[in-house]
């Protein structure tokens, strides 16, 4: 059974240090929160990755 576990620096909690070795058992989610102009209607949403090397899989948005 996994936990998640939610921080502003996950690598100091966990004790991560460097650039190698830092893989986290059971993946890793990052979580945003971007506010926005409560009197508008959001008319569309857009994810570009930069990267090559990172996989990018979005799971949900929650709009309030």
């Amino acid at each position: 059974m996994k936990i998640g576990k939610v921080s502003r620096d996950l690598g100091k909690e966990l004790g991560i240090t460097g650039v190698y070795g830092r893989e986290i058992e059971g993946g890793a989610g990052v979580l945003l929160d971007i506010p926005l102009h409560p009197h508008k209607e959001l008319k569309s949403l857009t994810l570009e990755t930069i990267s090559n090397d990172v996989v990018i899989g979005l799971v949900s948005i929650t709009l309030q």
